[in-house]
């Protein structure tokens, strides 16, 4: 899920992070799928991808 939102935010976040991982299995525990996230991520960078909110696209709040 890192490597999307690096490729779209242009960022450098890595998905090993405990905190990522940690926010990720909780998402998968509650039944999100791959393509959830890649949504989300899509949808987000989007809509906030040079807007104030741009510094809000990163793992923690996305997947939070």
């Amino acid at each position: 899920m890192s490597y999307r939102i690096n490729e779209k935010c242009n960022t450098k976040y890595r998905a090993s992070t405990g905190k990522t991982q940690r926010l990720i299995d909780a998402r998968v525990n509650e039944g999100f799928s791959l393509e959830d996230f890649k949504k989300v991520i899509d949808n987000k960078s989007a809509e906030w991808l040079g807007t104030e909110f741009e510094k809000f696209l990163r793992p923690e709040t996305l997947f939070g």
